[in-house]
């Protein structure tokens, strides 16, 4: 019962970090505290986090998805920092998870609750022949003249460097 009604909601960043902590009490409950401490553990949830920040960087968000991204962003900063305490060997790992997330495909990210519709998502095709020039009106609409005279573009500061006016 509990899967269906997760599989019917839209994943989001809040619920994948939900069903994170859910798999990491499950850990804490079969094996001990000292055990999600481990460089092994830490690399997996650094490798997950990582993960949900790339899937949901460009993704439409909420103010509560905002808050979790900058608060996911300061934790994978804090866990690298942890697990590769180099700053050499924090580069190469970053040039590799760079590399990884270029080469795999964007993952399809659902539309955020601003989004219902899915409208942000929708790509809008035309074909190519049925593609219309302007009319006379909307080129009439583009050179309409200024209103009032020309006072021309705004001219040079001479009074540069001379400190404020009183």
């Amino acid at each position: 019962m509990e899967i269906a009604l997760q599989t019917d909601r839209p994943q989001t960043l809040v619920t994948e970090l939900g069903n994170w902590n859910r798999l990491e009490n499950q850990f804490r409950e079969l094996f001990s505290e000292q055990a999600l401490k481990d460089r092994e553990f830490m690399k997996m949830k650094l490798g997950e986090y990582e993960r949900l920040a790339y899937k949901y960087a460009g993704a439409p968000k909420t103010a509560d998805e905002r808050a979790m991204q900058v608060i996911l962003n300061f934790q994978r900063t804090k866990m690298r920092r942890a697990i590769y305490p180099g700053i050499l060997s924090r580069l190469v790992y970053r040039s590799l998870v760079l590399l990884r997330h270029a080469l795999r495909p964007a993952p399809k990210v659902p539309a955020g609750s601003n989004d219902p519709a899915g409208y942000i998502h929708t790509a809008i095709s035309v074909p190519e022949g049925q593609q219309t020039p302007p009319t006379e009106k909307q080129e009439q609409v583009r050179s309409w003249p200024r209103f009032g005279q020309d006072l021309g573009g705004r001219k040079p500061d001479r009074h540069q460097n001379k400190g404020q006016s009183l």
